[in-house]
């Protein structure tokens, strides 16, 4: 359930206030069923903007059923902010902090901690580059309180099909580590296919 106040303050920037409530239950993973209540306020910016995108920040109250970790309050925050250079360049900034979900029953919740920096450069009106840098750090909640740090670096080439749909392909390098889990400590290539839809 979701019940949100805005607040328009001029054509190009919106205030948002807004709560949830929300419950989780995994049937076939109990141990990580839980209850949960977000309260966030925040500001929407219209992409005409001279910085456009979102952000937010607020707590969210974390009750875990199970008895793998204890109830926890965090502060959580996201945002997506985007300055444009001219009309083919654009520098985004990303942030996001939440409480979120392993895939190990022994530590089945961490809290992730995510900060990246973008720039995309348009080559005409079809074709674009673009290069990411991204780091992640998980914080499980669990008692040896381990955390994984994970940093890639991205390149991409676009190449845009209509106004909707753009298709593409990136390679990159990823470096994860981790101070209690050795298997997690790795480097390598990354290749990948891209396809966005703009809806």
């Amino acid at each position: 359930a979701v019940a949100s106040l805005r607040w328009r303050r001029t054509a190009l920037t919106t205030f948002v206030l807004a709560s949830e409530v929300r419950g989780v239950r995994f049937f076939r993973s109990p141990e990580r069923d839980n209850d949960n209540v977000i309260v966030t306020a925040g500001a929407e910016l219209h992409p005409r903007a001279l910085v456009s995108g979102s952000g937010r920040i607020g707590v969210r109250r974390f009750r875990a059923r199970g008895r793998a970790v204890e109830d926890i309050s965090r502060l959580v925050a996201d945002a997506a902010l985007s300055y444009r250079l001219g009309g083919s360049t654009a520098v985004t900034f990303t942030a996001e902090r939440d409480i979120s979900y392993s895939f190990e029953r022994a530590s089945p919740f961490f809290v992730l901690n995510r900060y990246g920096l973008a720039t995309t450069r348009r080559l005409g009106s079809q074709v674009d580059v673009s290069g990411r840098v991204t780091r992640d750090l998980y914080e499980y909640q669990t008692a040896d309180r381990g955390r994984d740090v994970r940093w890639s670096v991205v390149g991409q080439l676009g190449y845009r099909l209509n106004p909707r749909l753009r298709t593409g392909f990136e390679a990159g390098w990823v470096r994860s580590g981790s101070t209690t889990r050795p298997r997690r400590r790795y480097d390598g290539l990354v290749l990948g296919l891209v396809l966005d839809y703009d809806i």
